[in-house]
């Protein structure tokens, strides 16, 4: 069960993604057992990151606070991608990508995850 907060429209898809997986898959090389970032391109079950750095040697890619055309680019974790995008279909389609409010609900879970981050390691209550 992944720690991040799964809201009500994302639901579905995330059941689809832990039935997609058995109930003990898990990254084989780092032990990531979150069936949002597990990836069904390699021969061996891998996390996003994992993936990434073995074909390309990075473990971050780029994201658009707000989506794309936002000229706001972080760099992040490419797990933690993975979620902030799945996020992001809570609000396309009812806010203008690049705005401010779509920057702000990003912006939300950034943070968010970041604090879950930091629960699943007993830094914060």
């Amino acid at each position: 069960m992944s720690a991040y907060f799964v809201p009500e429209w994302m639901a579905g898809y995330y059941d689809h993604r832990c039935r997609l997986f058995s109930a003990d898959a898990c990254c084989s090389r780092c032990g990531t057992a979150d069936p949002m970032v597990l990836s069904l391109r390699s021969r061996r079950l891998l996390c996003r990151r994992c993936d990434l750095y073995r074909r390309t040697g990075r473990t971050t890619e780029l994201h658009h606070l707000g989506g794309r055309p936002s000229a706001l680019v972080i760099e992040v974790d490419a797990n933690d991608h993975a979620w902030l995008t799945a996020y992001q279909y809570g609000w396309r389609g009812r806010l203008t990508p690049g705005s401010w409010q779509a920057v702000l609900c990003d912006v939300v879970a950034l943070l968010s995850i970041s604090l879950a981050k930091g629960v699943g390691r007993g830094e914060a209550a």
